[in-house]
Order: structure tokens, then sequence, then C-alpha cells
């Protein structure tokens, strides 16, 4: 069996970046289901904190801890929620968690590498109030927002193509045509690279809305952990 590369899951502190406040697009609202009785593949963002890098450990330090399946072995874990990871993410991304909120970032160009000022590719956030009041704008946008009670998680997202060819300003990461590509194409799920995206421009809607147009469609599986 090829044996599995996980994302590092950093429990801790990161600084966040305030949220754009134009509206636009169409965001996806879910009311989640109650979460199974099951393990998790990651370790609980309020058990003191602690990193996961290639493998899954446990307070022993076993990184060869068993898990009920694969998928299973990409579920993050916050205080309040719990989600899986993008298929098309998996072993290609490393995530930050900080109580409530998780950050995601290329392997190429995280924190955990030592870049500490890249813009993510995505933030999960738990909110009060069942909907959300936001919606953000085109290069950082609401693409899903999911009720869990009383409370909520919204989805948001950095649109990487389009403020890469558009040559927006405000965010901070990819240095070089290599990072420039690892953001284009885990941005838009591999359905754009660097050339295609530099090709069409930032006016081509198959470039505007990449990101949205995939991770708007990914199903996050976001449960309450409480």
């Amino acid at each position: 069996m090829a044996a599995l590369v996980l994302p590092n899951v950093v429990l801790g502190t990161c600084l966040l970046s305030g949220c754009a406040d134009r509206a636009v697009g169409i965001v996806r609202q879910s009311t989640a289901r109650p979460i199974d009785e099951q393990g998790s593949a990651t370790r609980d963002a309020d058990d003191g904190g602690g990193s996961v890098a290639g493998g899954m450990a446990d307070e022993g330090g076993d990184p060869e801890a068993d898990t009920d399946s694969d998928d299973e072995s990409y579920v993050v874990r916050a205080r309040s929620f719990q989600f899986s990871l993008p298929e098309y993410w998996r072993g290609k991304v490393d995530v930050m968690v900080d109580g409530d909120e998780a950050r995601i970032y290329p392997k190429c160009c995280s924190p955990l590498g030592g870049q500490d000022d890249v813009t993510p590719l995505a933030r999960l956030e738990f909110e009060d109030g069942k909907v959300a009041e936001n919606a953000g704008d085109i290069g950082n946008s609401l693409v899903y927002s999911q009720t869990l009670g009383d409370s909520h998680v919204e989805v948001w997202t950095t649109n990487w193509p389009w403020i890469i060819t558009s040559g927006s300003g405000g965010v901070k990461g990819p240095k070089g045509r290599g990072q420039l590509s690892e953001f284009v194409d885990l941005s838009s799920g591999g359905a754009l690279t660097y050339i295609e995206a530099m090709g069409l421009g930032d006016r081509d809607a198959s470039v505007s809305s990449a990101t949205n147009d995939y991770l708007g469609g990914v199903d996050w599986d976001i449960k309450a952990t409480g």
C-alpha cells in the first residue's frame, strides 16, 4: 500500500487578517448533521498544542497510529468543529489551527517552512449566528457557510488565480514562478495552470471565478465537535 502523505497540522497562534466587505458571488449554505462518534486523525485544538508532521500522533507520539479509513486521516479538528480537507489538496497543504479558526497553506509556502508572511489558500472560522453576514469581494470571498445549531462555520478563500493575473495587492506569499504555479493549481483544484491563467488574463471568467467554482463545490464535511 502506498504511504499516505498527511498534512502538517499546527495548533497554536496565528495572526489573522480582516475580511473584505464587498459582497460577491454565490455562497453555499448548509445545515450540518451531528458528528458521528468516531476518532479524529488530527490533534484536538484545545489539547494544549502540538504538531503533526507527515503522520498522525497522539500524546504518546506514535506516528503510525491506525485510522478507520484513509479519508479520516484528512479530518482537521478545531475547538468547536471539524472538517475534511478537499481531496485535491491532500498531501499538498499544511494546516494551522488556532482555537476555532483553521488556515490552509501550500506546503511550498507554509509558515511551518518558515514563511510567516503568507496569505492562506483558505481559512475556516466558527462564528456566532446561523448565517454569514458578509460575503467578501472578488479577491477574498466566502464560498461556503454551514450552520451548526445556533452558530455556523464560514469558509473563506483567497482568489489566487485572479490576484496573480491582475497584479492585485494586499496579499503576501508566492515568490517566483514555481510558487505562483502552486497557488494557481491548488486554488483552482487543478483546473488551471499558471501559464493558462496568465494567457487568459484576469477578465476571463475561467480565471476570475476559478477558486469559487472549485472550493464552492467542495464537500467540506463540517461537523460540530462540542
